[in-house]
């Protein structure tokens, strides 16, 4: 078991390595462009690259601690804290996975499928939502029950995120607008993920950092990017109305 995370966790690092470069082609790039689908499709691939091996990690954790982690049983001082510390932020861990698998389907699907909204609306793609949605709000109690703020903020986020997909899915109508919010939106946030991954665990790992500053490696990204959302988006949308107006303008008034 040991074995197989160690490889799972090489297929992440090095997929994610690789996306924090990646993610700002099709970000730059000429929306609807040669270059913009081409490293958008490659970003996606790389990106389940990296959240499906999350997931199985977390699920080998929860299973077998000790196992997973190659430890000696002998060497745990407290063993009863030591699983239940491992299984929680394993949990944690499975669910951020679930979190940035759903943004990027969901992603993906709702461009490809236009308004009719046909394979978003399939029972497979309601599954992990559901998934998500139930693992965010487990999340909000353990962040109390190990006083772990994280855990509790990432529920909120989670189960947010899982109740507006199911909102988008579940409305009678949606127009192209509400469509390219709901790409460009997830994208990003595969993104946030992305970058959350490396200040968090990169930051950790270089600098001794308080449980408050480490708390901002983790926060940060999500704060900064939900802006960037809010602006890209907006400036976007004004961009298309734009064009539409002009459009729709007789010949003679162009």
């Amino acid at each position: 078991m040991h074995t197989l995370h160690q490889t799972l966790l090489a297929v992440h690092v090095i997929c994610g390595a690789i996306l924090l470069f990646l993610f700002w082609v099709p970000m730059l790039a000429k929306k609807g462009s040669p270059l913009h689908i081409k490293s958008g499709q490659y970003f996606g691939w790389l990106m389940y690259f990296v959240t499906i091996p999350g997931f199985l990690m977390s699920m080998l954790v929860l299973w077998d601690p000790v196992a997973t982690r190659g430890v000696d049983v002998a060497a745990i001082a407290n063993l009863d804290k030591f699983l239940a510390m491992n299984r929680a932020f394993a949990f944690f861990l499975a669910v951020l996975s679930l979190l940035g698998f759903v943004q990027l389907r969901h992603a993906i699907l709702v461009l490809r499928d236009g308004p009719a909204r046909s394979q978003v609306r399939r029972p497979q793609h309601y599954v992990p939502i559901v998934m998500l949605l139930l693992g965010g709000i487990l999340l909000l109690p353990l962040g109390l029950v190990f006083s772990i703020p994280l855990f509790s903020i990432f529920g909120v986020i989670s189960t947010v995120s899982a109740i507006r997909t199911f909102k988008f899915l579940l409305a009678k109508t949606v127009d192209r607008s509400a469509i390219l919010r709901e790409h460009i939106g997830n994208m990003i946030a595969c993104g946030i993920a992305i970058y959350t991954a490396f200040t968090a665990f990169g930051g950790r790992r270089l600098f001794e950092l308080s449980w408050q500053w480490e708390l901002v490696t983790w926060v940060a990204p999500g704060v900064i990017g939900t802006i960037a959302i809010a602006m890209y988006n907006r400036k976007y949308t004004a961009k298309k109305a734009k064009a539409s107006v002009v459009s729709a303008l007789p010949t003679e008034q162009l």
